[in-house]
């Protein structure tokens, strides 16, 4: 049976979701030690290397257009090529600088490596069931979180951080050559869907690049929906910034054990794998817009909660309450984009959205830092995020319903 050529679009784009999240988030912690023991650097210079991911953010209106220009291909392409050699490169490292500029290296391709070009090829490939096929593609980050950790502490523990960085950069050159082959514009007529069609498709004709229907980016900033989407997302991004990359210390902080705490990690990766997809699921019955509602709604509760209590009873429960309700902002924000403004513009659209969000990485982690420095916990952190979730929350209702615009 010959599988459905979408369903290769969707294996590159997860796969490219993995590597970038899961190099970048989640494995970033097991390299701090030996880049101490290495060169003598202190905890706060390497982890100062987090707020380039801003520039993801500030750059995503470049990639966007181009994405708009040129389609997904050569920039997802070229976007995971960039951390490829990001990470080949810093086993050749001897000074500060050489740390900071690899990791500006990796940050520009951020926004180019999954969500944007994601978006788009989900949008051109499963019109009809985009909802559930947006949750499974961005459903790559949180694998990322699963997979990359445990094969980059191997590596480090029976080699060396050296050849970590080498296995992460060769991990991303294969997945460049796999997204170079399968990754395609040109949607069969009448073939959109076909993997979930309940009837055979009709013969159609060569494949072809699909008539993208919507706004453009001066008609889209035109009305008032741009603006509170624009800061809706801004609260959306703001767990990533505050508090995924706190939650291991926050959770020890609170009682949990050196191993406990790690597993909590895994158990919310996973969570928001699923979360990714039910919410997914549910934008297709309720709207996008009504389940990002419910998601914050939840992520606004469980945040409060687990600033409030030091119960470890009450916050394993909160754990994968958490995940399941963070992971939905990655796919969700794509099908609110895409349902209020269509795809003809969608990369210019989401990228100046994104760039919302590089306040969140930008002063996120530092309100984090200051805020533990003068309390010694993470609660005012959590507080903080759970505050601007219900915010989230009232400017989505707020937003004037535009008719959802067609993206096929």
């Amino acid at each position: 049976m010959k599988i459905y050529r979408g369903w290769w679009v969707v294996a590159a784009a997860f796969m490219a979701a993995a590597i970038n999240i899961g190099s970048s988030q989640y494995a970033f912690g097991l390299y701090i030690e030996p880049l101490e023991d290495a060169f003598g650097w202190s905890r706060t210079q390497i982890s100062a290397a987090l707020s380039f991911s801003a520039i993801g953010s500030l750059t995503a209106p470049v990639v966007g257009r181009v994405l708009d220009r040129y389609g997904a291909k050569p920039v997802m392409t070229a976007s995971v090529s960039l951390i490829a050699v990001s990470y080949f490169l810093r086993p050749l490292m001897t000074e500060l600088w050489h740390w900071y500029a690899l990791s500006v290296i990796q940050y520009i391709a951020f926004s180019g490596a999954a969500m944007l070009p994601g978006g788009r090829l989900v949008g051109m490939w499963f019109r009809r069931t985009r909802g559930r096929v947006m949750g499974i593609t961005m459903m790559g980050n949180n694998f990322g979180g699963l997979f990359l950790p445990p094969i980059a502490g191997f590596m480090i523990a029976a080699y060396s951080w050296q050849e970590a960085y080498l296995a992460t950069g060769a991990i991303a050159l294969l997945i460049m050559l796999f997204s170079l082959v399968v990754v395609s514009e040109n949607v069969p007529v009448d073939d959109s869907d076909r993997a979930q069609s309940p009837t055979p498709p009709q013969p159609s004709g060569a494949p072809r690049r699909p008539e993208l229907t919507g706004v453009s980016l001066r008609e889209a900033m035109g009305g008032k929906t741009f603006y509170i989407l624009m800061v809706a997302f801004l609260s959306g991004s703001l767990p990533f910034a505050m508090l995924l990359p706190q939650m291991v210390p926050h959770l020890t902080n609170e009682g949990f054990s050196v191993t406990a705490a790690p597993l909590a990690l895994s158990i919310l990766a996973a969570a928001g794998m699923t979360g990714k997809l039910l919410f997914g699921l549910l934008a297709e019955r309720i709207t996008a817009h009504r389940t990002m509602m419910v998601s914050f709604a939840g992520l606004g509760v469980v945040s409060l909660v687990m600033g409030t209590t030091g119960s470890t009873w009450i916050l394993w429960p909160c754990v994968p309450l958490f995940g399941l309700c963070m992971g939905a902002f990655g796919a969700l924000s794509v099908l609110v984009i895409q349902d209020n403004f269509g795809l003809r513009s969608y990369g210019s659209i989401s990228g100046v959205m994104n760039v919302a969000s590089a306040a969140s990485f930008a002063v996120g982690p530092l309100v984090t830092g200051i805020t533990f420095d003068m309390t010694d916990s993470y609660r005012v952190a959590f507080i903080t995020v759970g505050t601007a979730m219900a915010l989230g929350v009232v400017l989505l209702s707020q937003a004037p319903r535009r008719r959802a615009v067609a993206v096929g």
